[in-house]
């Protein structure tokens, strides 16, 4: 051990032997069946270091990443009457359901009604602080505010940072509330209203903030 490495959190007995990793990519972003094939590859000729059976043959799971098959995702979900959008407009989750084809729908069903009460609880919290912005009332949700000294709270004219705050977290509770909606009826539209009302608000406070600004 050098002498720099004694200065820092760096001690060699955490040492250990790491699980093997590769990794195999086109320097032209070109994705291709050869890629995957090749990383496959690489998994057969890399040796596990986590637990295994007796005969040494089965452990407890390796895997490669890949990129988001996005053609692939689209045609399956065109036949399944859902539209992606573009690349990277969606996100890819892994969930592990029962086999039953009733008790599936029952977990699928569950998971979309918690995600609704969710996004419903996150309207009605965000709908309570716009009313009490308005009201002039409560915490003040603005970073001029927050970051300014006691005396210069003690100083300023809150009402406009109140109206500010106000319209923004009515604009978001909008937005909760449409993707409670989405959440529950699955429809093809109200994810576009969502996000609508999600970059409306980014605008809004941007901008009241910058004239907010500008006038002190």
């Amino acid at each position: 051990m050098t002498d720099s490495m004694e200065k820092t959190l760096y001690n060699s007995k955490f040492e250990h032997d790491a699980c093997g990793i590769g990794a195999i990519i086109d320097l032209n972003g070109e994705p291709s069946f050869s890629i995957v094939d090749d990383a496959l590859t690489i998994v057969e000729k890399l040796e596990h270091r986590a637990g295994k059976d007796a005969t040494g043959e089965i452990g407890d799971g390796v895997g490669i990443m890949l990129q988001v098959p996005h053609e692939f995702f689209s045609k399956v979900g065109k036949e399944m009457g859902i539209t992606l959008g573009n690349r990277r407009d969606y996100g890819v989750g892994m969930f592990f359901f029962p086999q039953d084809v009733l008790s599936r729908l029952q977990s699928q069903k569950m998971f979309e009604i918690i995600c609704a009460i969710i996004c419903g609880v996150l309207s009605l919290i965000s709908l309570i602080i716009s009313i009490m912005s308005f009201m002039e009332r409560g915490f003040l949700f603005n970073n001029a505010y927050i970051w300014a000294s006691k005396q210069e709270r003690e100083s300023m004219d809150k009402k406009p940072y109140y109206r500010q705050s106000a319209i923004v977290f009515a604009l978001f509770a909008a937005v909760f509330l449409f993707m409670a909606l989405d959440c529950y009826f699955l429809t093809d539209w109200l994810w576009i209203l969502s996000g609508t009302f999600s970059v409306a608000a980014i605008i809004y406070a941007v901008v009241s903030s910058r004239n907010e600004t500008d006038k002190e």
